[in-house]
């Protein structure tokens, strides 16, 4: 059922986005297209004015800064001091992108420069790719371990995934949501959905 208001979705996106400064971790679901990465920078850029910011990229580093441009009126200042652009690995061959140990070691591995640079805030853009283990009892653990270092440091996160079309993906998606404290799908009213007192990292 559509809603009526005299907002834009990118006037409600906003004022979503603003309501949960303080919250602990943030999954954004989204088709191509839908808007995860601008609301990836649309959350993070603000933050890095007086905060430190790292945002994982599965895409290229040139391409986010492209993105950004329009968000920040000082762009070279937050780039240079605040905030901190990664590359994601990308994969070689299928194998490797369906490999537990290799996924839990990428997942996993960006709490090597977070440990190095102790930022407030991280982003991950998209995860969805590193998702592909044989093993979803092994998936929910890297998660959790993530994500409860990242809860025992102060550590604000926000992390997109790709809308599930198939079983399994769906699936997947489950998972991911019972770990995360907020999460809204941008292919449906945006909308939070509030996790935070049902689940406990």
């Amino acid at each position: 059922m559509m809603i009526k208001t005299d907002l834009t979705y990118k006037e409600i996106l906003n004022n979503k986005l603003k309501k949960i400064k303080s919250c602990d971790n943030l999954l954004i679901i989204g088709s191509q297209g839908s808007g995860k990465t601008v609301s990836a920078i649309n959350y993070s850029i603000p933050k890095s004015i007086e905060k430190k910011s790292i945002f994982f990229t599965s895409d290229s580093k040139k391409h986010i800064n492209q993105k950004i441009t329009p968000f920040s009126s000082n762009l070279s200042i937050v780039l240079n001091n605040n905030y901190f652009i990664f590359e994601s690995p990308h994969f070689d061959n299928q194998e490797r992108a369906n490999s537990d140990k290799i996924l839990e070691e990428i997942i996993l591995g960006i709490l090597i420069p977070i440990r190095k640079i102790n930022p407030d805030v991280i982003v991950f853009d998209e995860i969805t790719k590193y998702l592909g283990f044989q093993s979803l009892d092994n998936l929910k653990s890297v998660l959790t371990e993530l994500l409860n270092y990242l809860k025992q440091n102060n550590i604000y996160s926000l992390f997109t995934v790709a809308q599930p079309y198939s079983s399994r993906a769906v699936e997947l998606i489950q998972i991911l949501k019972k770990e995360f404290s907020f999460f809204l799908d941008l292919n449906e009213n945006p909308l939070f959905e509030d996790n935070s007192r049902t689940n406990q990292l």
